[in-house]
């Protein structure tokens, strides 16, 4: 039963946390809506989506024009946003940045949720959860790029959607919404098949909203998945990625791979996945290659290395410890349904990076460790009421001295986030050129472009050179 001053204090503490929240998307959302839509992977298939007639047949489009990726879905949503620009009066920017605010959004108000704000270890939890979240290096990429669809930010929104379904008392609605939110993933991006398997460790973890009526009918929907994309068109990812990957100190050609490690690169692809992993966990290394070995045999380790490197090694023994604890029944908080997630995600998650190293791919498990962290971190603070005064004191340092290393991580985003901004606009002005303009025939396409390109010019952005240099330093520059 709640006492007489027990109410009033969860409800501050649930006020504070909505409002923790509240704050950490305005603030995403004002700067990922300041990055102009991208030259670099978008403006080819909003050029693409464009001639197509319909959504139908952007969908159909989708099916058939790639033999290494499947993703009908994205071509889909870029046709229907491109209708939707067109309405709105040619506002591309306003709809297709609109679109990535809105899942930054549901991103955050998911994470809020999972994590919980009914006490106030649950909204310190949060708040370390929010900087964890915010200041891994796989979540910059996460942002700043878009696609022009943010697929990998949509395929993240659908995971803590599923388990976040799970959490529910269930029902043949829930079983319905999952089995939808995993067609949605999967067929936007291939990582889209993390969120089967994030049903499938929340219902083993013990979370029975998502029952086996709908486990199966996910599990029937990825046979099928697989059946036609490789059974009927025959789409398979590439065996080597020609535009190279990262390998120890050194970045690897495609020629290079297989001179090296054969055709396949089986001894490539245990080290890509096995170093995707550990990225999550030590934020290094980074896209395969160990960049602060680099920096160390240049001479000098900027502190961004250090930063992001103790932290993280921070949250992973906090995360360890409560793995390993004991909960009152005996059994290991490593069942815990939210930590099981993680750990099977991770692990998932590396095995699909085995082909290509890239902080966006395994940005998935970043979500999810975060989380973790989070769950770890309230359940810390609401065991130091039962610790001695010296002890508590103790743990109270260690999780304020590491709040204050990942709060200085993620302001570094937004810095990141403005050079993401220049960068992109920066890349149009190369579009349409005099000669270039003159070359293109059709009339339809020379207004598509001219009107993005306008809209990205006229975007105020920061240049590099000023703002301050020492963030180069504590943030890096990617």
């Amino acid at each position: 039963m709640i006492g007489p001053g027990e109410a009033p204090t969860q409800r501050g503490a649930a006020i504070a946390g909505a409002l923790l929240a509240v704050l950490v998307a305005l603030s995403l959302a004002g700067d990922v809506y300041r990055i102009p839509v991208q030259v670099s992977d978008s403006l080819d298939l909003i050029e693409r989506a464009h001639e197509l007639p319909s959504v139908g047949a952007a969908f159909m489009d989708g099916l058939t024009s790639s033999s290494r990726k499947f993703r009908p879905l994205r071509t889909m949503q870029t046709k229907l946003l491109l209708e939707m620009a067109v309405r709105a009066g040619g506002r591309y920017h306003l709809v297709f940045r609109g679109f990535h605010v809105l899942l930054v959004v549901l991103l955050v108000a998911l994470f809020w949720h999972l994590v919980g704000g009914g006490t106030w270890a649950d909204v310190a939890a949060l708040a370390l959860g929010f900087a964890v979240l915010t200041g891994m290096h796989t979540f910059t990429g996460l942002l700043r790029e878009a696609f022009p669809i943010n697929m990998f930010l949509l395929v993240i929104v659908c995971g803590l959607s599923l388990l976040a379904l799970a959490r529910t008392r269930g029902g043949w609605a829930v079983d319905t919404i999952a089995a939808a939110v995993f067609a949605i993933g999967v067929l936007t991006l291939e990582s889209g098949l993390l969120i089967g398997v994030v049903a499938v460790a929340a219902y083993v973890g013990g979370l029975r909203g998502v029952s086996r009526r709908g486990l199966a009918a996910i599990m029937i929907l990825g046979v099928i998945y697989l059946v036609v994309r490789i059974g009927f068109l025959d789409i398979t990812a590439s065996i080597v990625r020609l535009e190279g990957t990262g390998y120890l100190t050194r970045w690897l050609s495609g020629d290079e791979q297989i001179r090296q490690f054969g055709q396949p690169p089986v001894g490539l692809y245990l080290y890509t996945s096995a170093m995707s992993l550990l990225s999550v966990v030590l934020s290094q290394p980074e896209a395969g290659r160990w960049t602060v070995a680099v920096a160390y045999l240049n001479g000098t380790v900027p502190p961004v290395f250090w930063l992001e490197m103790g932290t993280s090694l921070a949250a992973t023994l906090l995360l360890v410890w409560y793995a390993v604890s004991k909960q009152d029944d005996g059994l290991r908080r490593w069942r815990d349904p939210v930590v099981l997630v993680f750990l099977v995600t991770l692990i998932a998650n590396a095995v699909l990076s085995a082909t290509y190293a890239k902080d966006e791919i395994i940005s998935f498990a970043g979500t999810f460790f975060a989380l973790a962290v989070a769950t770890a971190a309230s359940h810390a603070l609401r065991r130091a009421c039962f610790l001695g005064p010296a002890a508590a004191v103790a743990l109270a340092c260690v999780l304020a001295v590491a709040s204050c290393g990942w709060t200085m991580r993620a302001a570094g985003l937004h810095f990141k986030l403005r050079h993401g901004a220049f960068d992109a606009r920066s890349e149009w002005a190369a579009v349409l050129s005099p000669r270039d303009a003159g070359q293109v025939r059709d009339p339809q396409r020379l207004e598509l472009v001219t009107r993005l390109r306008e809209e990205a010019m006229l975007r105020r952005t920061v240049a590099p050179s000023q703002l301050p240099r020492w963030a180069e330093r504590w943030w890096g520059e990617d």
